[in-house]
């Protein structure tokens, strides 16, 4: 990638900042071609985009048994909300998670 600027102020150039949403638009469409041919694929358990999000970032430090237990606790609690989540104290939520 073409980088200009000082250490603190780096940018791209026009050129790949063209190339770059070209290639954006370029992997939209095969999104949404595969979308067209083969629907939703249900692949991420979850029940809302939310959901998907905690569970995408739990997985990253334990495996799914336990990402299913943590959110299942959150759930209960009904914490699977943005607010909900940001008004737990981290203590709590570092429970509810364990």
């Amino acid at each position: 990638m073409i980088l200009q600027g000082s250490l603190s102020g780096w940018s791209m150039s026009a050129k790949v900042r063209r190339t770059e949403v070209r290639k954006g638009r370029i992997l939209r469409a095969i999104y949404e071609r595969l979308l067209d041919v083969y629907g939703p694929q249900h692949w991420w358990p979850a029940r809302t985009p939310f959901e998907v999000m905690v569970g995408a970032v739990l997985v990253q430090n334990t495996n799914w048994y336990n990402v299913e237990k943590a959110i299942d606790s959150l759930r209960s609690r009904d914490l699977l909300r943005l607010a909900a989540l940001h008004a737990v104290s981290e203590p709590d939520l570092a429970e509810l998670i364990r």
